[in-house]
């Protein structure tokens, strides 16, 4: 029974569920880097509260059982000073402050703490993230891509197919509650500029605000490597820049040096301790600490400071990919092609076995011009950018189904209507589930330039644009 409990826990937390609107990059922030954070702060509070951190002895020290206890509280709290060892303890009370104003080290106390906020900072992001795609964008994306990769563990082709038809669904829902209605001459010139400046205008009528918001997130994603990297140059009392940094912990990692040398994590330090007696002056008594708690924080903040600069360069590296995706029409219409190229699934392709009384080029409505016009049109910049995401988390075979369903859909339903423009035409949400019969085959004939019904349609639509601009009723 424990057996099947611990698998059954196993599945529920494994990495392979963490799936959700974004890539593995950003998976190296909110789920890896978590868990390794995750892991140092228990590691690190363990040992600072249920064990001896800090072991001191004094030479001369008064008597009395709990002194060396007592000694140990305070130079736990109060910081410990490291010396050289080609440097000499100095001897007077003026130095002893001196020096302890340029070198005190008490950042071992607050490890634990400061983790558990490097852990915190960097699911920060994926928050933010999963509030705006909920609650700014008109549905629970993660939930869609979930669904998608779920399609994947079902255990029956009736199950996928139903979960791909779902999101497949859900998706042709919010294109076309996002579609752009919006008429006249500057409607239409900020649609032609958004196909060749993708980034210009940030709207969910013209399809860029769920890039635009991921775009933001990305620069979040960054912007806290880099401040997690200050943070442990300032935590650890670094006074130089923030690369200098790195680049001394790998010299002293190379040259085999003790780290009382670098200042850093040193395994031994002084501390001083004055004391009051009734009648005389202050008594100094310096003590020898050893700081068992620094081999852990060691080996924790030199992995910490490469992880996270490996994390901060691939980062960097996947906003520019992701502006090569989605930048340019010929990209976005590349990866949608593929996808339809790719040979469709069983029931799709007993719908085209069944259109053999047409000829062979509107028999295959697949062409280039055609998915052009279902990428700018239909799918747009956050239809583009949410199969990618498909992708990354479904995989090529998902995929491939649910752009074909959209590619159904569109072809079907919207390609060359005037409802996809004119929302105003459709009166209830039947009119859009169920098209009217007039409009119900465009998937034989529409796409091509012999469609008769097409330009008839085209003509009546041209016809009704002018006579509105006469104002002729």
């Amino acid at each position: 029974m424990h057996g099947v409990d611990f698998i059954s826990l196993y599945n529920t937390y494994r990495l392979q569920n963490f799936v959700g609107v974004d890539d593995w990059v950003d998976r190296l922030s909110y789920v890896y880097s978590v868990i390794i954070l995750l892991g140092f702060t228990i590691l690190v509070t363990s040992k600072t509260y249920l064990f001896r951190p800090i072991a001191c002895h004094m030479p001369t020290a008064p008597q009395g059982a709990n002194f060396k206890k007592y000694v140990e509280s305070v130079c736990w709290v109060m910081g410990t000073v490291p010396l050289r060892a080609n440097e000499s303890m100095p001897q007077r009370e003026k130095n002893w402050e001196e020096l302890f104003m340029q070198r005190r080290i008490n950042y071992y106390q607050w490890v634990p703490f400061v983790l558990g906020l490097q852990c915190i900072m960097f699911y920060l992001p994926r928050l933010i993230w999963q509030s705006i795609s909920f609650n700014r964008l008109g549905t629970d994306l993660n939930l869609l891509v979930s669904k998608a990769n779920h399609a994947l563990l079902e255990d029956t082709e009736e199950k996928q197919d139903r979960c791909i038809e779902q999101v497949a669904k859900s998706l042709e829902r919010l294109l076309f509650v996002h579609r752009d209605y919006r008429r006249g001459v500057l409607a239409t010139m900020r649609r032609k500029i958004v196909n060749y400046i993708s980034f210009l205008f940030v709207s969910k009528r013209l399809g860029t605000w769920t890039v635009f918001s991921y775009f933001c997130i990305k620069l979040l994603y960054l912007s806290n490597t880099f401040f997690q990297l200050y943070i442990m140059r300032i935590f650890l009392n670094y006074d130089r820049s923030l690369f200098g940094f790195g680049a001394k912990l790998l010299n002293a990692l190379l040259s085999d040096n003790d780290w009382n040398e670098t200042l850093f994590f040193p395994r031994k330090s002084y501390c001083v301790i004055s004391l009051r007696h009734l009648g005389t002056v202050h008594n100094y008594y310096t003590g020898i600490c050893a700081l068992p708690i620094n081999m852990f924080n060691e080996k924790i903040y030199i992995f910490l400071y490469f992880w996270i600069s490996i994390v901060m360069v691939f980062t960097l590296l996947s906003i520019p990919a992701w502006f090569i995706r989605l930048g340019t029409q010929r990209w976005r219409t590349a990866i949608v092609y593929k996808y339809l190229r790719i040979h469709p699934p069983h029931h799709l392709r007993q719908e085209e076995e069944s259109n053999a009384s047409i000829s062979h080029k509107s028999e295959d409505p697949i062409l280039k011009s055609n998915v052009d016009k279902f990428v700018s049109k239909f799918l747009r910049l956050d239809g583009v950018f949410l199969i990618h995401i498909l992708t990354a988390n479904a995989g090529d075979v998902v995929t491939s189904e649910i752009v074909n369903l959209l590619w159904r859909a569109w072809v079907r339903r919207y390609a060359g209507h005037v409802e996809w423009e004119h929302p105003s035409l459709c009166e209830s949400d039947d009119d859009w589930e169920h098209p009217k019969q007039e409009m119900h085959t465009l998937s034989n004939s529409s796409l091509t330039d012999d469609s008769s019904e097409l330009r008839h349609r085209h003509a009546v639509s041209k016809l009704g644009e002018f006579r509105s601009s006469l104002n002729i009723d």
